[in-house]
């Protein structure tokens, strides 16, 4: 807020208004540079908030856009493991906003149908991706491996296969022996 020879005010108030998301509080009182602030959380939904601060019935107004998940998408290392109890497979997950821009800081929950995942939670990275890694149990089967980002599901199946024998080799130290 500045006075009509643009010099900042100071403890003046400043009402805050928004349609879509919360306000931190409905005002505000400028400091010495004549700067009033104020904190815009998320709503849970998309959509374009128009923030409104007034000031004795002057008013300014600015529009922030909240965008909502858009895609999650399900990777793995690999989608056939011997299931031992100690193998294992990454398992990632990308997410991207509606406008397909990797979403950083988003809690993705795991859940698997067998093996053991190296965590149940895990958050993205700047490019929208978050890893685990899912070891396999000691016994043969599929598992599925859920993931939900606030409520939108999506999941991978891993196939842990028995080891089988796939050689068998014979030798002898000599072919010829005397009998007695």
């Amino acid at each position: 807020v500045t006075d009509t020879t643009s010099q900042p005010m100071t403890g003046v108030t400043v009402a805050f208004t928004t349609n879509l998301g919360t306000l931190s509080g409905s005002s505000a009182t400028t400091n010495e540079n004549g700067v009033a602030t104020i904190f815009l959380l998320a709503p849970s939904t998309p959509g374009t908030a128009t923030v409104i601060a007034d000031v004795d019935g002057i008013t300014q107004q600015t529009q922030i856009s909240f965008l909502g998940i858009g895609n999650i998408t399900m990777a793995a290392g690999d989608t056939s493991v011997l299931a031992d109890g100690n193998s294992s497979t990454w398992i990632t997950v990308t997410v991207t906003d509606s406008n397909s821009n990797p979403m950083a800081g988003v809690a993705v929950a795991l859940t698997t149908t067998t093996g053991t995942l190296s965590g149940a939670s895990a958050t993205t990275n700047n490019n929208g991706v978050a890893t685990v890694f899912l070891t396999a149990p000691g016994t043969p089967g599929t598992a599925t491996v859920v993931v939900d980002v606030d409520g939108i599901t999506q999941q991978i199946e891993i196939d842990f296969y028995e080891s089988t024998v796939g050689q068998l080799v014979i030798t002898a130290d000599t072919t010829s022996l005397y009998a007695d």
